[in-house]
């Protein structure tokens, strides 16, 4: 990776101690199994306290049903005809207000409902950045230090996807009313929709893991996010799309028993599914962004000496070792023996 790139990232030395200390021994699928499939309880667990903060999502989309039921049986859409009504000649013009009425009214009260939502993944990421990591926790006690820690990062994430909510809303409502609108600018504005929902959820993969692991401001993780999802939109669209499967997978089906599966799935592990796929992917990309620089050879090679000069201390330490080789294997001279003499004859003489 390029030397400059690297230096415009906001990273002190204690965010890269976090970035060396802490890069998974494993690969990325052996670390996917360990921390997902070899800890399912646990992350049945921090999946369970988020669906707490989304409370406030359910219980709105239901009020927001009953809304819808009773403005549609107080539309006369048979009036036009004549039974039972007084004559309605644009039926369908005042119930297409009134549905793009209501679903504007039930997107702004559902963008705060979303930012509350999006503060229990603060404590998601908070425990699954220390399942990767191997650590024995208590889930509980993670769960809610991360959203203490870090709910602002993951705030701005919730708010970011309200706003997306809503421009989504109307795009798909306005032109139901206003049908005189030119094919092409309603083209345009389904394809701004879709870019500002994708723009958002690519940087939504390094906010939320950056929140989680590193201590950084909020205009440094922003930042930061700027800087690896432009350099990496591909990877970053596909990782957030990967991520995001447990939570349409509900959506995806019409068959009861497979849509009933994917709603187990959904409140059993679809938050702790993104957070793991997400937590993973961003621990590879620093491990290659500030480990991949090449080592240097440390070799030395031998200057030819010019004639006269005294050789080297490691050549002469070589040269004496193969001396002392030569002097062992030749074979030790045999004295010759001396003639025996008796000390008792010595004596007498």
């Amino acid at each position: 990776m390029s030397a400059p790139f690297i230096e415009r990232l906001t990273l002190d030395k204690v965010n890269l101690k976090i970035v060396h200390e802490n890069r998974p021994k494993t690969g990325s699928f052996a670390t996917l199994k360990k921390a997902f499939l070899g800890q399912l309880f646990n992350n049945a667990k921090a999946n369970w306290l988020m669906l707490a903060f989304c409370i406030p999502v359910v219980a709105w989309i239901i009020i927001s049903r009953i809304w819808q039921v009773q403005a549609d049986t107080g539309i006369a859409y048979s009036a036009n005809i004549g039974l039972g009504y007084i004559p309605v000649t644009d039926a369908f013009v005042v119930g297409a207000r009134m549905d793009f009425d209501l679903a504007m009214r039930r997107a702004l009260i559902m963008m705060p409902c979303i930012a509350v939502a999006s503060v229990g993944l603060a404590g998601v990421f908070n425990v699954i950045k220390y399942l990767v990591w191997g650590f024995q926790i208590k889930v509980i006690s993670t769960f809610f230090r991360g959203v203490k820690n870090s709910f602002a990062p993951f705030l701005w994430v919730g708010m970011m996807l309200a706003v997306c909510f809503l421009l989504g809303t109307f795009v798909l409502n306005v032109f139901k009313v206003y049908t005189d609108i030119a094919m092409v600018w309603q083209v345009i504005s389904y394809i701004a929709a879709i870019l500002l929902t994708l723009f958002v959820c690519l940087l939504s993969v390094f906010v939320c893991t950056q929140a989680a692991v590193f201590n950084l401001t909020l205009m440094e993780i922003l930042k930061n996010s700027l800087l690896l999802g432009s350099k990496f939109i591909l990877q970053c669209l596909v990782i957030a799309i990967i991520g995001l499967v447990g939570m349409v997978l509900p959506l995806l089906t019409f068959n009861p028993i497979i849509q009933m599966v994917a709603y187990v799935i959904f409140f059993m592990l679809a938050f702790s599914w993104l957070a793991v796929v997400w937590t993973i992917y961003s621990h590879y990309l620093f491990d290659m962004l500030y480990s991949d620089k090449p080592q240097e050879k440390q070799t030395v090679a031998l200057k030819p000496q010019p004639a006269g000069q005294p050789r080297q201390a490691g050549q002469a330490g070589q040269a004496g070792q193969a001396g002392q080789k030569q002097q062992k294997q030749e074979p030790k001279k045999q004295e010759p023996k001396k003639a025996y003499v008796n000390p008792k004859k010595r004596k007498k003489q």
